[in-house]
């Protein structure tokens, strides 16, 4: 299973997925409201975490490229793998203290294959 828990406004987010064509992979899109609420990167991953009703906090990773994801998984006790081909520097991630730091996507699915809960 697969969401997506983005600072950017809902509305945004899903017609950035439509439109590069990964929209049907994902259960859901969850971002920020365009009236100014559930701005905070930890508020949108829980946000996205309650359509999972039954799921443990252990049973989600988060992937992200900046602090505001790693410290928003890190609010609500769930991994996170910190991508250094995004924003956010090496130090920054780092600094955070993510279950991984990867480099590139295939050691993105290198990681999400390994993560056991």
């Amino acid at each position: 299973r697969m969401s997506i828990a983005t600072s950017k406004p809902t509305l945004y987010a899903k017609r950035i997925a439509r439109g590069f064509g990964f929209a049907e992979h994902l259960d859901h899109i969850v971002g920020s409201n365009l009236d100014g609420t559930r701005v905070d990167k930890g508020e949108v991953i829980a946000a996205a975490m309650g359509n999972y009703p039954d799921a443990a906090p252990d049973d989600f990773v988060m992937v992200g490229d900046r602090e505001h994801d790693m410290r928003g998984a890190a609010r609500w006790g769930v991994q996170a793998i910190g991508v250094l081909y995004g924003y956010g520097s090496r130090e920054e991630l780092a600094a955070c203290r993510p279950f991984k730091l990867v480099e590139s996507v295939a050691r993105l699915e290198e990681a999400l294959l390994g993560f056991r809960r």
